[in-house]
């Protein structure tokens, strides 16, 4: 019965520890598969928030140039000049950025089909602001004050007030749409990942734990069953040293008396434990010569003896 226990221990042991390697092979990759993806969701959330700021940008410079045009066309000095084409040469890098992108900046080209139409559609960003800067470049070209001048200035105001503005706030709205959309799916990444680590800690539960608990616990009844029938046992056995007429000891391998009792105790003449851990010689045998428990001693085995011999 102990054997086909034992047997069944080591089954069910060598099934959990299978079972648990595989349990930690997929926690392992999960984890793995979960930081990828997140770390690459946290690099477009980067990515979006520096198009963001890069879009409201692009929409600044295009009411600054429109600003400077203004204070140009009242006082046309070298400073407004030369203000006026360092904001030029912002936007149109401003805008080349956004467009074509930058891997060490961590900007991306228009990704998305409706980033992507916005900017090169008809009427979209790339023609607006292509125009904006065409008119802008026309204004350094000309004569302040000529007729020329006046003209590629009003192109200028008018377009940073109509239909560049409307472009450019639109898009400013795309890139934002974009990042939500982004931290939504990052979100629920996170949601699914929480699911399945907790179906997978279920799994183990069910699969792992449960039968691990059980046959710890029967382990643990068997133990218990047999220390208390061990108990009875030895509780069996002093009642029959204690009743019995025989007189009955133990001597350690020493030759000191280990236990005496009653029966011995009253033939021997003296109390139990007053024998208890002293040699046996002289109290049980007179002396040393062909005593068999000093023969027992030295050679580790049982022997024979019998009175005289």
């Amino acid at each position: 019965m102990e054997n086909k226990r034992w047997i069944h221990g080591r089954t069910v042991t060598e099934q959990l520890r299978k079972r648990s390697n595989r349990v930690f092979v997929l926690l392992a990759l999960l984890a793995i598969a979960s930081y990828a993806m997140i770390a690459t969701g946290i690099v477009d959330e980067r990515s979006s928030a520096a198009e963001i700021n890069l879009a409201g940008k692009r929409r600044m410079l295009s009411q600054r140039i429109a600003f400077v045009t203004s204070q140009t066309m009242q006082a046309p000095t070298p400073e407004n000049i030369g203000q006026l084409r360092d904001l030029l040469q912002q936007l149109d890098d401003t805008h080349r950025l956004l467009t074509e992108g930058d891997t060490k900046a961590g900007i991306r080209p228009p990704r998305t089909r409706r980033l992507y139409a916005a900017h090169f559609a008809v009427g979209g960003v790339e023609e607006a602001v292509h125009d904006y800067l065409r008119s802008g470049h026309a204004l350094l070209a000309a004569t302040p004050g000529s007729e020329a001048f006046r003209a590629a200035a009003g192109e200028i105001m008018a377009s940073a007030q109509g239909d560049l503005l409307t472009v450019l706030d639109d898009m400013v709205g795309h890139y934002q749409s974009e990042s939500e959309r982004g931290t939504d799916a990052l979100r629920l990444l996170q949601i699914v990942t929480l699911l399945a680590t907790l179906l997978l800690l279920a799994h183990s539960w069910r699969r792992l734990l449960q039968p691990l608990i059980g046959e710890v616990r029967a382990t643990l009844d068997e133990l218990e069953n047999s220390e208390e029938a061990l108990q009875r046992s030895g509780e069996e056995n002093r009642l029959l040293l204690a009743t019995t007429g025989d007189g009955i000891f133990g001597v350690h391998r020493d030759g000191r008396i280990s236990f005496v009792n009653p029966a011995a105790a009253t033939m021997l003449g003296t109390a139990a434990e007053d024998l208890v851990g002293r040699p046996h010689h002289p109290y049980i045998l007179p002396g040393t010569t062909s005593c068999p428990i000093c023969r027992l001693s030295e050679r580790g085995k049982a022997i024979q003896f019998s009175e005289g011999k």
